[in-house]
C-alpha cells in the first residue's frame, strides 16, 4: 500500500508513553526533541496527543507531498500555530486556506522556481556556516554555545535574506530583536497548553505587541523604499 493510500485509510496507532488525561505534554514539556525523534521513527505518518489536542506528524516526502500538495483541499491549517504569523502580516499563504491559499500561491508561483529555490538552498548553508565561524574557537576556551539562541538568530537571518533582501545582523538590529521576540513568543504558546488571551496585558503580550508594531513599521518602510525604487527604475513615457 502506498503512503497517500495509508493515510486515506488508515488511522496511525498512538505513540506509546502518553497519559490517559494529557496524552504526550509532560513529554513534549521535559524533553521536546527526544519526543520528535522517537515520533519520526514511528513510520510514515504519527499521531501523539496534547492535552485534547490529536497531532499527526509527516514523516515520508510522499505524506507531505500528498498532504500539501495533491490533496491539499482536504487539509486546514492549525489557527493556533499562525496566530503570530497572522498578526503582523494578516491573512496570507502561510496561514490561509482553499481558493484564498491557492490564489495568493499562484500570485508568488515564481519564487518557487527551481532555480530560486536553489538559491535559497545556497543562501541558508552560508548562513549556517557564517553562524558556527567562530564555534571551535569558543568551543577550545571552553565556552558554551546556546543553540536556541543560535537558531533564533539562523532563521531571523534566513527569513530577511530570503523574504527581503535584508541582513537583519547587520543592517536592522531592531527588527532581528523584534523577530526573536516574535518567536520566543510563538514557542511559548505552542509550549504551554493555558496562555493567556493576546488581549490581557500581560508583560510577554505588551512585548510581543510592541515587537509586532516594530516589524510592521520596518516592513512598511522596506516596502516603500522598494517601490520608490522600480518607481525610479521605470524609463520615461
Amino acid at each position: 500500500m502506498s503512503v497517500a493510500a495509508e493515510i486515506q485509510t488508515t488511522v496511525p496507532p498512538l505513540l506509546p508513553g502518553g497519559t490517559m488525561i494529557m496524552g504526550h505534554y509532560g513529554a513534549f514539556r521535559e524533553d521536546p526533541l527526544r519526543m520528535f525523534r522517537e515520533a519520526a521513527l514511528s513510520g510514515p505518518v504519527c499521531r501523539l496527543r496534547i492535552g485534547g489536542i490529536t497531532i499527526y506528524g509527516l514523516n515520508a516526502p510522499e505524506a507531505v507531498q500528498h498532504v500539501l500538495q495533491t490533496n491539499y483541499r482536504n487539509y486546514r491549517r492549525e489557527q493556533r500555530v499562525g496566530e503570530a504569523v497572522r498578526l503582523i502580516a494578516g491573512e496570507n499563504l502561510f496561514t490561509s486556506d482553499g481558493e484564498a491559499w491557492l490564489r495568493r500561491r499562484r500570485l508568488l508561483q515564481p519564487a518557487f522556481h527551481r532555480q530560486r529555490i536553489a538559491n535559497f538552498a545556497t543562501m541558508i548553508v552560508g548562513e549556517a556556516e557564517a553562524l558556527m565561524a567562530d564555534w571551535p574557537d569558543r568551543m577550545a576556551r571552553g565556552e558554551y554555545v546556546d543553540l536556541e539562541q543560535a537558531m533564533t538568530r539562523l532563521t531571523s537571518q534566513v527569513i530577511g535574506r530570503a523574504m527581503l533582501s535584508v541582513n537583519l545582523e547587520r543592517d536592522a538590529g531592531d527588527l532581528r530583536e523584534s523577530f526573536d521576540v516574535v518567536s520566543r513568543y510563538s514557542i511559548d504558546r505552542i509550549m504551554n497548553l493555558l496562555t493567556p488571551p493576546l488581549l490581557l496585558p500581560t508583560a510577554k503580550n505588551r512585548s510581543f505587541r510592541q515587537a509586532v508594531l516594530t516589524i510592521r513599521g520596518a516592513l512598511g518602510k522596506i516596502l516603500a523604499e522598494r517601490q520608490a525604487l522600480a518607481e525610479d527604475e521605470e524609463p520615461a513615457g
